[in-house]
């Protein structure tokens, strides 16, 4: 299953912060219990009419005052829609306000930032204080950076034409013969593993390449065929006014 998650700066405020929200706002504590209707309703005024930020917040933005979201450049629909994420519009634009208005940021004090996909999730100071991109958590991605819990899963799948192999395929050993193509994934490696003998077409680049090289092979044997019989035309036509000429001069 694939795990898309948002990333979180490692020295900034990290995972901590945006899981330690229900530390701020839960109320089991006997603390808690013991504040009073009006102190709580004051506290939650003062955090709506700011909207700078609540106490889990303080001190642990790149900005005081101020949610520094991290996005792609540019960054693709339908996670963003129409590459801005100030609009709202979109699956992770939506998410990332979502969490900034449960961190007690208003929508005037998110900032949005541009990283490369790779630039993001590479050791080192970072420009934002979280960063939402589709990242799948790994291992080796975890090394680096901090994630927090997914936030989208989802199942893989394979598309193919209604009537090839891959269309009523219910077992992998039925693809054993299929080419399969991936797009810039990192599942490559798990489908060798799984299918030995499959041979994957790994950037769309290639595929093109490789479709390319086809049709043009396919179009110069088109080309000779139409050459052959364009030839073999001429010739009769030859022949008949070979036989036209000899009939005039007997």
């Amino acid at each position: 299953m694939k795990q898309r998650s948002i990333r979180v700066r490692l020295l900034a405020f990290g995972a901590v912060a945006v899981l330690g929200l229900a530390a701020c706002g839960g109320g089991n504590d006997a603390a808690d219990e013991a504040a009073t209707d009006d102190a709580t309703e004051e506290t939650v005024a003062e955090e709506v009419v700011t909207g700078v930020g609540n106490d889990c917040t303080a001190g642990k933005t790149l900005v005081e005052g101020k949610l520094t979201i991290g996005t792609g450049n540019p960054a693709y629909e339908p996670w963003v829609v129409g590459d801005a994420p100030e609009s709202k519009e979109g699956f992770e634009a939506a998410v990332a306000y979502g969490v900034a208005a449960e961190m007690g940021f208003s929508d005037e004090n998110v900032v949005w930032v541009r990283t490369g996909f790779d630039e993001a999730i590479q050791p080192g100071a970072k420009n934002f204080d979280f960063n939402l991109q589709q990242f799948s958590i790994t291992e080796e991605r975890k090394a680096n950076v901090t994630f927090s819990d997914p936030y989208y899963s989802t199942n893989q799948a394979l598309v193919g034409f209604a009537d090839s192999p891959v269309a009523t395929a219910t077992k992998v050993s039925e693809l054993k013969d299929s080419e399969i193509q991936r797009i810039q994934t990192m599942y490559q490696e798990k489908l060798t593993r799984v299918l030995e003998d499959i041979r994957v077409v790994s950037e769309e680049r290639d595929r093109l390449q490789q479709e390319y090289s086809e049709r043009v092979k396919e179009a110069r044997g088109v080309e000779r065929a139409a050459c052959r019989v364009e030839a073999e035309e001429a010739v009769r036509v030859l022949e008949k006014e070979r036989e036209v000429l000899a009939g005039k001069c007997a």
